[in-house]
């Protein structure tokens, strides 16, 4: 499926479309090796390859991460009617941040973002996955086999769940580390051996941990604390 250039670099959260359509009206943005300036050119994620000048690669190298503790009721992004997203909640100078990932309304806890798309790839790269650490209250308590099968992997719809780590402190508390991130995983999990979640938190991401982060703060993340390099998207 094609879309515009803009949205396809801002989804990914590899710039904002503002910086997009600067880098465009400089030719500095290249679709399968050939610099296009045309705004609303579009291209399919699946079979073209996007890259940038060395210009946009300066300029992209100075990054801004944030570790932000979305507070449960707010939307990671895309907001509707009557609801708030993360960046209602950021100084104006961070508004331009595309969130690493994403957590559903109802979930809480850290959340990653930054204005540079290597940022969001180390993160988010399948061949390199990154541990992903929650805190689970289940809305019922779970034995050992239904932590057995959670561990082992379980069926959430046409996608079976890689092994993953858990450490139980109570018959409903959980301790959950994954290293994948498909929507709403975790609920469906739980779904799948007959329980729910009650409430989930994110404390960690990589080697990012939540700390102690009030919900709707957030702290800068030094540029040299990850090995980042910008590449072709």
């Amino acid at each position: 499926m094609s879309m515009r250039i803009q949205k396809y670099l801002s989804q990914a959260g590899i710039i904002s479309r503002r910086k997009a359509e600067a880098f465009l009206k400089n030719g500095w943005i290249l679709i399968n090796g050939t610099p296009v300036t045309t705004p609303g050119t579009r291209i399919n994620p699946e079979t073209d390859t996007v890259s940038f000048s060395d210009e946009a690669l300066a300029e992209m190298t100075t990054y801004c991460i944030l570790a932000f503790h979305k507070p449960a009721g707010i939307v990671t992004n895309c907001k509707q009617s009557g609801e708030r997203e993360i960046t209602d909640l950021l100084p104006q100078k961070y508004r331009h941040l595309n969130a690493i990932g994403r957590l559903d309304k109802a979930s809480e806890g850290l959340i990653l973002l930054t204005d540079n798309g290597s940022v969001a790839n180390y993160f988010l790269n399948n061949a390199e996955p990154h541990s992903r650490l929650y805190r689970v209250l289940a809305a019922h308590p779970l034995s050992q086999s239904q932590v057995a099968a959670l561990e082992s992997g379980v069926d959430i719809g046409n996608y079976v769940t890689k092994p993953c780590r858990i450490h139980q402190t109570t018959a409903r508390h959980l301790e959950i580390t994954l290293t994948e991130g498909k929507n709403r995983q975790i609920r469906r999990m739980l779904y799948a051996v007959g329980n729910r979640v009650h409430r989930l938190i994110r404390l960690q991401f990589g080697t990012i941990e939540l700390g102690d982060l009030s919900a709707g703060a957030y702290r800068v993340i030094p540029n040299d604390s990850l090995p980042v390099q910008n590449n072709a998207y």
